[in-house]
């Protein structure tokens, strides 16, 4: 988890690089966690796939021993972070879509192979392979 100015009034959490199914997962439970115990200040969490935003107004956020709003706000994130715990993830499931490749119901098969330089069972190899990611 890495935390960064955005503006003066805001901090954005970054969960991961990707937006992967654990790190969707995980900012999710940090908004709601966010969300459910609320600092005074905070005006509104946002998340996106891979991060959310947390928007605070600094006036209104409590001081403590001098420490500027944006370190109580980061130090508020850490502690309701370690308080989300362990994400359980719904089990995945196979999803199977019937294609057809070629002839009248894949009439353009044949330009995508040869704009990409591919014999046409090479590319219905790689449309129906595993993704990488």
């Amino acid at each position: 988890m890495k935390l960064a100015f955005l503006g003066d009034a805001a901090v954005l959490v970054t969960l991961g690089e990707t937006p992967d199914v654990p790190t969707v997962a995980a900012a999710g439970a940090l908004a709601a966690a966010l969300d459910a115990k609320p600092l005074p200040g905070l005006i509104e969490c946002a998340q996106t796939n891979a991060s959310v935003t947390v928007f605070y107004d600094p006036a209104r956020v409590p001081a403590r021993g001098g420490e500027p709003p944006f370190d109580r706000v980061c130090r508020w994130i850490e502690s309701r972070a370690a308080a989300t715990g362990r994400i359980e993830l719904p089990p995945g499931r196979q999803v199977t879509v019937p294609v057809c490749y070629g002839g009248e119901f894949g009439p353009a098969l044949e330009a995508v192979a040869a704009a990409h330089g591919l014999k046409c069972d090479e590319v219905v190899a790689l449309h129906s392979g595993p993704s990488i990611s």
